[in-house]
């Protein structure tokens, strides 16, 4: 299948700039892309389903999208954990002192390791 389905969240006042810069960016550089955006502007979230109907170009689809909302200092996760397929991108929205601090309480937390075991944090 060459689609795939993405959450992500911006800055209240960058969403609908940000959400044009998507279009944009995945037009110019995938042809031919087919991009449908969706979200709840309460709470800045967008949901991006896009692709070609190649498989190939997925990879790239989405390291793109994550550079974008890096760009724009939104999150490379909406509503949804960071997942297995988002842990490369995690720096395009948090710092590494940030992901630090996540590893630290998530020790404190979880000190056997024992939820969510090989996970993101």
């Amino acid at each position: 299948m060459g689609y795939f389905s993405n959450s992500l969240s911006s800055m209240v006042p960058m969403i609908f700039s940000s959400r044009m810069d998507y279009c944009c960016v995945w037009i110019n550089d995938f042809d031919p892309l087919i991009p449908r955006i969706f979200g709840h502007i309460g709470d800045s979230n967008l949901h991006i389903c896009a692709g070609t109907g190649s498989a190939d170009d997925l990879a790239a689809i989405f390291a793109r999208m994550m550079a974008v909302v890096g760009e724009y200092q939104g999150s490379i996760s909406a509503e949804h954990g960071i997942g297995v397929l988002k842990r490369k991108y995690l720096l395009h929205s948090r710092t590494k002192e940030e992901i630090a601090l996540m590893h630290r309480l998530k020790d404190t937390l979880d000190p056997k390791g024992i939820l969510n075991s090989g996970r993101v944090i």
